[in-house]
C-alpha cells in the first residue's frame, strides 16, 4: 500500500521523485506508514493526501468535521472496529450504509462491515484525524449510555412498568445509574450543539431525539421499565411536581458541562404512552459581534446596512434554532445605536 500511495502522489504531481525517496528513507528509519511520513515531514497535508486517494479510486471526499453522523448507523460498527480500521459510519439508507474511511485501500474492513450489517457499503474518504475526532465525539458518550442502560435493565429485570408511589419514584430517580444516564443524555446534547432534547414515550421504549440544525435525530431508545425513573429525574432537576402526571408542567434547569454554561427550559405533557418531555437548550454566549464579524459577503453586507439605515420598513431574521438570528439582530441594533 505504501508504494501504491507514493506512486499515486507522484503521478498526481504532489510529490517529486526526490521527495518520494526521502519518504522511503523515513519509513525505514521510523517504521511509520507512507501517509504518516509524508504528513509529518511537512511535504503534504492530511487533506491533500486524502483528496489524492479519493481521486485515484474515484471515491467522494468529505470534510467529516462538517458532517452530522446519523447515530443509528453507529450500531453497524463497534467502537473497537472503528478505531482499528480508522472509519466511522455516516448514515443508513435502505440497504446501503455510507462509511467514511481514512484508508480506502483497506478492503478487508469494508468487507467486514458488509458481512456484519448485511448492507451494501458506500465508501467516502476523509482524513485520519477527522475520523478520530468523530469517534471520540460519537462513540464515547453513546457507549457509556448503553452501558448504563444495560446495568439498569439488569437490576430492574422483571420490574413492573405500572405507576408507583411518588416516594418510590423519587428514590429510583436518585439512584447513581439513573443520575448518570440523564447526565450523559444532556452531555451528548451539548456536544452535538442540539437546540432541543425530546424524551418521547412510546409503546416499545422511551425514545431520545435531539434537534440539530432544525432536524430531529433519534439517538437511542431507553427500555420502557426505566422510563419512569428517567422522566422523574428530569422533573426533579427542573423543580417540578413529580406526583403530577396528568397535567402539563414547565420548569427550568441550569447546567454547566464541559466549560459550557446553559439554561434548559423544560416542558412536560401527558400522552397515551406516558409523560413526554421537551428540553430547550439556551446557550449563554454573552458575545456581541459587529456586522463585519458575522460572515456576510461584502455585497450582502452593504445591502443589509442600507436596509438598517432606512427610516422605516421590516427586516425578517429567519432560520433554524441556533443558526444566529438573535446574534445578527444584536449586531444590527448595535450598528443602529
Amino acid at each position: 500500500m505504501a508504494e501504491e500511495l507514493l506512486g499515486l502522489l507522484v503521478k498526481e504531481g504532489l510529490l517529486s521523485g526526490q521527495d518520494a525517496e526521502r519518504v522511503r528513507l523515513e519509513q525505514r528509519r521510523s517504521g511509520k506508514g507512507a501517509k504518516h511520513a509524508v504528513v509529518e515531514m511537512g511535504i503534504l497535508s492530511e487533506e491533500q493526501v486524502a483528496e489524492a486517494m479519493a481521486r485515484h479510486l474515484h471515491l467522494p471526499y468529505i470534510e467529516l468535521d462538517h458532517y452530522i453522523v446519523e447515530r443509528q448507523s453507529l450500531e453497524a460498527v463497534s467502537e473497537r472496529m472503528a478505531r482499528d480500521h480508522k472509519m466511522i459510519p455516516l448514515y443508513r439508507l435502505g440497504r446501503t450504509i455510507a462509511v467514511a474511511v481514512a484508508d480506502p485501500f483497506n478492503i478487508y474492513a469494508v468487507d467486514e462491515i458488509q458481512q456484519r450489517s448485511g448492507c451494501d457499503v458506500l465508501v467516502v474518504v476523509t482524513t485520519e484525524s477527522a475520523v478520530e475526532r468523530a469517534i471520540d465525539h460519537y462513540y464515547r458518550v453513546t457507549d457509556s449510555v448503553r452501558e448504563v442502560i444495560k446495568t439498569l435493565s439488569a437490576s430492574r429485570e422483571g420490574a413492573p412498568v405500572a405507576e408507583m408511589e411518588a416516594a418510590e419514584e423519587e428514590r429510583m430517580a436518585q439512584e447513581p445509574p439513573v443520575v448518570r444516564l440523564v447526565n450523559l443524555v444532556m452531555t451528548q446534547a451539548i456536544r452535538d450543539r442540539a437546540s432541543d432534547v425530546h424524551l418521547e414515550p412510546r409503546r416499545d421504549a422511551l425514545h431520545v431525539r435531539y434537534r440539530i440544525d432544525g432536524i430531529l435525530h433519534e439517538t437511542l431508545k431507553i427500555p420502557k421499565r426505566l422510563e419512569t425513573a428517567v422522566i422523574t429525574r428530569v422533573k426533579i432537576l427542573a423543580g417540578m411536581d413529580i406526583a403530577e402526571r396528568r397535567r402539563p408542567q414547565d420548569g427550568h434547569i441550569e447546567l454547566e458541562r464541559e466549560d459550557t454554561r446553559l439554561d434548559m427550559r423544560v416542558a412536560t405533557f401527558p400522552t397515551t404512552h406516558g409523560e413526554q418531555v421537551v428540553m430547550r437548550l439556551l446557550y449563554r454566549g454573552g458575545v456581541i459581534y459587529g456586522m463585519t464579524e458575522l460572515g456576510f459577503e461584502p455585497e450582502m453586507l452593504a445591502q443589509f446596512e442600507r436596509a438598517l439605515n432606512q427610516p422605516h420598513g421590516l427586516l425578517l431574521s429567519t432560520g433554524p434554532t441556533g443558526c444566529g438570528k438573535t446574534t445578527t439582530l444584536y449586531a444590527a441594533l448595535d450598528t443602529v445605536n
